[in-house]
């Protein structure tokens, strides 16, 4: 039996949480830094180093599911890719911490120390490169938010036609109607915004495999639609 609404309201909730644990990761992520810099001195505080696990595992729990989200509707390999490293740290931690609830363990064991230094290498590596898909995810939206700002399809550049007719005679000039691309991004607006008016929750994944394009052609014409609107 399947729930639509509430798994649609769940992926959103995911989505929505896994765009603040980025903001989340970053702090942390400038806390450990910091923490080096003054020589172990910030973590010293009372409570710091609690905390700054439970956020740090909180938040890679979470983009665990919004990275395979976002793999599964925007083909997104690399996302996938980081998702499956997410899931090699929290399961090597959920698989530490079950051998001690089972049958427990000296924490200061040598092969211990050597499993939990690898998985901490795993977990920091796999962070840095989430967080830097992130900004590269921050970087294209800027960029076509700026592109759609240009209005640099108002006007159509005049096609000209050069169609030689015999060696004898001059080559023949045929101007093209202008506007002609205007008409055809037209039509994909006109599409675009029929399926948001009658599903307006639908995600621009959605959008690309309905209309048969490109989730970068929706996200390019969806902020030109919602200025007409």
């Amino acid at each position: 039996m399947s729930f639509p609404n509430l798994s649609r309201r769940i992926a959103k909730l995911y989505t929505w949480l896994g765009l603040v644990s980025i903001l989340v990761l970053t702090v942390v992520t400038s806390i450990s830094v910091a923490n080096v810099f003054t020589r172990g001195q910030l973590a010293s505080w009372p409570g710091l180093q609690f905390w700054w696990a439970v956020i740090f595992a909180a938040a890679i729990e979470v983009n665990i599911i919004r990275l395979f989200f976002d793999a599964t509707y925007s083909n997104d390999a690399y996302a996938k890719r980081l998702g499956i490293g997410l899931v090699i740290v929290a399961g090597m931690a959920l698989l530490i911490e079950g051998w001690q609830q089972s049958i427990g363990f000296d924490w200061g064991n040598s092969r211990l120390q050597v499993v939990i230094g690898f998985v901490v290498f795993l977990r920091v590596f796999v962070v840095v490169l989430l967080l830097a898909r992130e900004g590269s995810r921050l970087g294209a939206m800027a960029r076509v938010a700026m592109t759609n700002d240009t209005p640099t399809d108002t006007i159509a550049p005049v096609q000209v036609d050069v169609t030689p007719i015999a060696p004898e005679v001059a080559p023949q000039l045929r101007i093209m109607p202008p506007k002609k691309r205007g008409k055809v991004a037209q039509t994909l607006d006109d599409k675009i915004a029929d399926m948001l008016r009658r599903k307006p929750d639908m995600t621009d994944g959605q959008l690309a495999d309905t209309l048969e394009v490109s989730l970068r052609t929706v996200q390019r014409h969806k902020p030109r639609i919602a200025k007409e609107a």
